[in-house]
């Protein structure tokens, strides 16, 4: 069973989600650019494939490399929010609460599955388990800080893509950050791609 699930894991598993995570770095990569990654999708795709041989190269370079950019990233990935829920605050309302969209059956999976995969990563912490100092008390408190951080993180940004586009927008927006963000800052003046 370790075998195939080890198996599974490399062919299918991390790579639908290393392929996912690309796509959409890929994505928001040439938003922020100002090239629509609908209309230029298999640019978005040879991103997001420069995207992982980048960080393949750098984990075959040494741990401590791809550690390196992966903290740089994450902290990219922080900053992004706080200023996505900062300048969000900006030109949204809370009747946009008060909205709703309609809800079908693949479209409520379709969030389940999102919403699940924003929370992966807790399992993700086992895997390291024989590398981590103490790990009956350390797994346990990264398991619950980081799902609860996750919670917090998840709830937070969601609110604000809410209120300062309101549910129906949200539910078509192929991508909701960065739509979160060009709305706010055309609500401030400010030019954006």
């Amino acid at each position: 069973m370790a075998f195939r699930f080890g198996w599974t894991q490399l062919v299918l598993l991390r790579a639908s989600a290393i392929g996912g995570i690309a796509l959409a770095c890929g994505q928001y990569t040439l938003r922020v650019v100002g090239v629509g990654p609908v209309a230029h999708a298999s640019t978005a795709q040879l991103v997001s494939a420069a995207a992982i041989i980048v960080a393949t190269g750098a984990n075959i370079v040494g741990a401590r490399s791809g550690a390196m950019i992966v903290r740089q990233f994450v902290a990219l990935v922080g900053l992004a929010l706080v200023a996505l829920l900062l300048g969000g605050s900006h030109g949204g309302s809370v009747a946009h609460f008060a909205t709703s969209a309609p809800v079908t059956v693949s479209g409520f999976g379709l969030a389940l599955v999102s919403v699940l995969w924003a929370y992966d990563g807790w399992g993700d912490v086992s895997f390291a388990g024989g590398k981590v100092k103490d790990p009956q008390r350390t797994l346990p408190k990264a398991i619950i800080g980081g799902t609860l951080a996750a919670i917090v993180a998840y709830v937070l940004v969601n609110t604000g893509y809410v209120y300062v586009l309101s549910l129906p927008t949200v539910a078509n927006s192929p991508l909701v950050a960065a739509d979160t963000m060009t709305t706010a800052d055309r609500s401030t003046g400010c030019a954006s791609p």
